[in-house]
């Protein structure tokens, strides 16, 4: 440190500057390296995430109206016209949640999933047979 005390007060004010200078740096690239994977992230979330989540709900959805249909049958005449509107939205419903689901399978998704999907399709093949 005796080298350090011999330099004049300018080139001292130099030095450490040039710290400072270093360490803005090192702050800036960390930051810059952070917003580059947070920015990453957040492309996945509304290029793969959301459109997910909508066609999980969606799928939700028609099979919940399938379901009330599927109910309000039971206590209808099977030759009134309202019977016909029940049969009708219930396959139209039907379609649309296969749809949906196919539209959500083909989305990229994590391996872990692929468990729960193959779960769900055996899940449904059962009801609809049952259905």
């Amino acid at each position: 440190m005796k080298w350090f005390r011999n330099l004049a007060i300018g080139r001292k004010l130099a030095a450490g500057f040039g710290v400072m200078l270093l360490f803005i740096a090192a702050v800036g690239l960390s930051g810059y390296a952070s917003i580059k994977h947070i920015n990453g992230k957040l492309q996945e979330i509304s290029r793969v995430r959301l459109p997910a989540l909508d066609y999980l709900l969606e799928t939700d959805r028609d099979l919940q109206q399938l379901l009330v249909a599927e109910r309000s049958m039971i206590f209808t005449g099977t030759n009134s016209d309202e019977f016909k509107q029940l049969v009708d939205e219930y396959e139209t419903n039907l379609t649309q949640s296969q749809q949906r689901w196919e539209k959500f399978k083909a989305l990229p998704y994590a391996s872990e999933e692929q468990t729960l999907m193959d779960q769900y399709d055996k899940a449904r093949e059962e009801w609809k047979a049952i259905s």
